[in-house]
């Protein structure tokens, strides 16, 4: 019988491409290690607000100062962190990065505590929309590019307040109302996806619950409340992708809990969840797959949603000290996956941020 060597390279070739693209929970955790990405940034003390993104294969960083300004960093491999500037009152920064463009929305001293939201043009910052647009003061933007550019903040009332910006017809920021009224000193969480915000919050009407809305047919609708024992809660991430939503939080015994909305119906995701008490709960959705990391006792510990069952990718035993600022709300460590590799950063002991990729050894 001859032999078709064409067609074993063809089929070699295919079973290799299939290896490639196994999620790294597929592989031994032994074959996987954290290393650094570029070295540490230095920070002033009390550093906070602390979020990574990463577009394109390029990571970004943005964060608060103790001086009421926001740093923003780009990395390239060959520079390593790069700043892309220090934006003077910006308060409470949210970082949002889109076709490798930067956006920055924040509180800002210089329009008296209103809403600004800025753009990287590659030379200097400039304002998208009218500054100060909010005409009350704010505290706590939530930025979004995705599918549509929406910001959510509150009032110092606590009111939440959605407005779009529509860039392509000259109106520029546009109200789209108030899904609720925020418990203080819980952040509230913003997503979008195929165009529809969707927005959880801690209820301040209603003690130890979490409302989930979406803005559809020009309103907002409820998906549900939670009752959460053992509230108020902590690190309430709610994230949306293709429609389909995951919810995230801690509650005061610092115990995660992940959910998913499906048939109208809030379903947690337990299996194999950690009982114990954890810090730093992060949630990111990857092609309809959520991962989650946190600390637990200074140990780094990332996890992802086999379909069945919370699997551990990478070592367990990373251990670091993450910051802790008193009486405040922390927000000292956030996760990106891009491309299936999870990225992390977090602002240590040292008020140093690292940034940390997990990848084979």
């Amino acid at each position: 019988m001859k032999i078709n060597w064409m067609w074993i390279v063809f089929v070699g070739f295919l079973i290799s491409q299939v290896s490639c693209s196994k999620k790294i929970s597929n592989y031994p955790l032994k074959s996987f290690v954290w290393s650094t990405v570029g070295k540490k940034i230095k920070t002033p003390s009390a550093a906070n607000l602390l979020t990574l993104n990463i577009n394109q294969g390029t990571p970004y960083l943005s964060y608060q100062t103790n001086l009421d300004d926001s740093a923003v960093f780009m990395y390239t491999p060959t520079s390593g962190w790069v700043t892309l500037g220090i934006l003077s009152g910006a308060l409470q920064p949210a970082l949002f990065v889109d076709n490798g463009i930067p956006f920055v929305a924040c509180a800002s001293h210089l329009y008296h505590g209103r809403a600004l939201v800025q753009a990287f043009n590659g030379k200097v910052w400039v304002p998208v929309g009218t500054p100060g647009f909010s005409f009350k003061k704010i505290r706590f933007p939530i930025f979004s590019v995705h599918d549509g550019t929406h910001i959510l903040y509150e009032t110092l009332s606590g009111k939440l307040l959605v407005e779009f910006y529509q860039h392509y017809n000259g109106y520029g920021w546009t109200q789209i109302g108030s899904p609720g009224s925020s418990a203080t000193k819980i952040l509230p969480s913003l997503s979008v996806s195929m165009g529809i915000p969707y927005v959880a919050y801690a209820s301040s009407k209603f003690k130890n619950s979490i409302m989930i809305k979406m803005f559809k047919s020009h309103h907002w609708e409820s998906m549900g409340t939670l009752e959460v024992s053992n509230g108020p809660v902590n690190n309430l991430t709610l994230s949306v992708e293709h429609n389909i939503s995951y919810l995230a939080y801690e509650n005061s015994k610092n115990q995660p809990s992940v959910l998913f909305y499906k048939e109208n119906t809030w379903s947690p995701l337990t299996n194999n969840l950690t009982n114990n008490s954890v810090r730093n709960l992060c949630l990111f959705i990857n092609n309809n797959t959520p991962y989650i990391a946190y600390t637990n006792k200074n140990t780094l510990q990332v996890r992802e949603w086999n379909k069945s069952r919370w699997i551990s990718i990478g070592p367990s035993n990373f251990s670091q000290t993450i910051i802790t600022i008193p009486n405040k709300i922390n927000k000292v460590m956030s996760l990106v996956i891009a491309h299936h590799i999870p990225y992390v950063s977090y602002i240590d002991k040292h008020h140093e941020i690292i940034t940390l990729k997990l990848g084979p050894k």
